[in-house]
């Protein structure tokens, strides 16, 4: 609270100020940023420029007087908005102080800088307050501090009218044609375009618009404009008309136009080598602006294939197709079009590289001299990879990921090659000229045809008499169970094999190409011998090249034999 001596001083110092000087009324700083009006440029706020802060003034009509209490003394409202804070300033509106003046008629002008949020109740001064949310402006004069008793300031004596109505001229704006064309994916114009009236003093207006869609806020010295929401991508128009309190009319006109927009969740996307088949997967969802009937998919690559599902208002799935991709990892785009053709987003879509050993269940097909039908598993669709067979006597069906392959019977050998076109694979299919039981005599190789199988592997046999395993007990790493020329390849690596493992010699003794069986192989000998065919065994047990530890080894029909017991031996060799 001010003490009764400092409430004294200020009346002195009020009482001795000359009322014509044109010192501002400034803010809680006491910098000097008020708005003074040049000599000669003044106006009487009812369109008269004329008017100057020194000259003799009435009170504009409408006119109201207002004891107004600070914060500290029950915070007094003018219009329930503006009021004093315990500093003496007035605030909750936007303010310009105009220094010094006569009156509230002095008034004449509304400036277009010098706004604030807060300024100093100051005697003497005049003040153009802008309420925003009415878009009203109001000019006030403080006439005087109110004081209590102890003659402490408590407040201050002011006088106001509204609305202010400025100078009456025509509005300048600095642009009459406005145009919107971006939105986001719900289809709302999201930009705010702003047009700046270029008058040297604010000029207050109502606007109306032509259209719902199209609103405007006046903010002091500028035009707020928006657009609202897109219903289509059809230009529309509307006029914003701007009148002054004194009349004079200024039309705007706004231009809307939606630019098809679209924003996928994902803008880039990995997928498996395995393709889709004939079956579309799931890639990712888009919002858009507008109908998804409006906008169309492409692809920019032969073996993805994409489409719209599930569309709901302005949004939509995009589903794809791929084909198997068991070369090198490969990218390609997909891209959101206009029906006009122009792209409008774009997702990269990258297809791993599979391992081809694990499309088919086997690699080789094979058959005998009478053909028949192996059926096989396969992972990719024969259909969509434009699959195609070399040789008439070979076709083949698919049905889900069963690839069942057809051969007639022949007296030839024969292959064929089914190529899988997108992918780049190709299965091979073989058949002989022979069955099971043949005899084989080709090159100088004679035998028995003991083993066609679907598998494409072949062989025939021979009797190589009785031998041991082996004539010492050490496990040497003879463990393929399929094919026995990769355990002879570990026997031969030992100094003196032939004398060391005889059975192995035996085999080998008919020929380059000759081995003792694997596990496998033995299996399909002993089988072919239990069945009556040969002369050779009369307790059906072979050895194979396949070892179980240091002392045993494989001995078809019966198991695990010592490796230094003596067993029949049988010799294949592929054809």
């Amino acid at each position: 609270m001010r003490s009764i001596l400092q409430g004294r001083l200020v009346a002195f110092l009020l009482m001795v100020m000359l009322p014509a000087c044109f010192i501002a009324c400034g803010g809680d700083d006491d910098d000097d940023n008020s708005i003074i009006t040049p000599p000669g440029t003044g106006g009487n706020g009812n369109g008269n420029g004329n008017t100057e802060p020194t000259d003799k003034v009435d009170d504009p009509e409408g006119t109201i007087s207002l004891s107004m209490r600070n914060a500290n003394n029950g915070k007094t409202y003018l219009d329930d908005f503006v009021y004093i804070d315990k500093a003496d300033n007035f605030t909750n509106a936007h303010f310009v102080s105009l220094g010094k003046m006569n009156g509230l008629g002095n008034v004449a002008k509304i400036p277009v800088a010098g706004w604030a949020e807060t300024v100093s109740a100051i005697p003497g001064c005049g003040y153009v307050i802008y309420r925003a949310s009415t878009n009203t402006y109001y000019r006030l004069f403080v006439t005087e501090y109110t004081v209590n008793t102890l003659n402490e300031v408590i407040g201050s004596e002011v006088k106001y009218q509204r609305p202010f109505k400025g100078v009456d001229e025509e509005l300048k704006p600095d642009n009459t044609s406005v145009s919107f064309s971006q939105t986001n994916e719900y289809g709302d114009f999201t930009e705010t375009k702003t047009v700046t009236m270029l008058n040297q003093t604010i000029v207050p207006y109502e606007v109306a618009s032509s259209a719902s869609w199209c609103s405007a806020t006046p903010f002091l010295n500028e035009l707020r404009i928006h657009a609202g929401r897109a219903t289509s991508t059809e230009t529309e128009e509307a006029t914003l008309t701007l009148t002054t309190l004194y009349g004079k009319k200024k039309e705007i006109k706004v231009t809307r136009f939606m630019s098809p927009y679209a924003k996928p969740d994902k803008e880039s996307v990995n997928i498996d080598s395995y393709g889709t088949g004939g079956d579309y997967g799931f890639l990712t969802g888009v919002r858009c602006n507008v109908n998804y009937s409006e906008l169309t998919l492409s692809s920019n690559v032969n073996w993805l294939e994409v489409a719209i599902d599930s569309p709901y208002d302005k949004s939509f799935s995009i589903i794809y197709k791929s084909k198997a991709n068991y070369g090198s990892q490969r990218s390609g785009r997909i891209d959101i079009n206009t029906k006009a053709g122009k792209t409008i987003a774009s997702i990269n879509v990258t297809q791993e590289a599979g391992d081809p050993s694990h499309v088919f269940s086997q690699q080789k097909v094979g058959f005998d001299k009478n053909g028949g039908a192996v059926t096989i598993t396969c992972g990719i669709d024969a259909n969509s990879e434009h699959a195609t067979s070399s040789a008439s006597w070979c076709t083949f069906t698919q049905n889900g990921n069963q690839l069942t392959i057809r051969a007639s019977s022949t007296t030839s050998d024969r292959k064929a090659t089914i190529k899988f076109a997108e992918s780049g694979l190709s299965l091979e299919v073989v058949q002989a000229k022979y069955m099971v039981g043949d005899s084989y005599s080709e090159n100088g190789v004679t035998g028995t045809v003991t083993y066609i199988g679907d598998d494409g592997k072949r062989f025939i046999s021979k009797y190589a008499g009785k031998a041991q395993w082996s004539t010492e007990n050490v496990k040497i790493g003879c463990i393929d169970e399929d094919d026995g020329r990769n355990n002879l390849a570990v026997v031969k690596k030992i100094s003196n094999w032939e004398k060391i493992y005889p059975a192995f010699a035996l085999c080998t003794a008919f020929g380059d190409g000759w081995y003792l069986p694997s596990y496998t192989e033995g299996g399909y000998i002993y089988y072919f011998n239990s069945g009556g065919r040969t002369l050779y065994l009369q307790d059906y047990y072979l050895w194979t090249s396949y070892e179980y530890d240091i002392n045993t080894a494989d001995v078809s029909g019966f198991g695990g034999g010592n490796k230094t017991s003596t067993y029949p031996v049988y010799a294949i060799h592929q054809f």
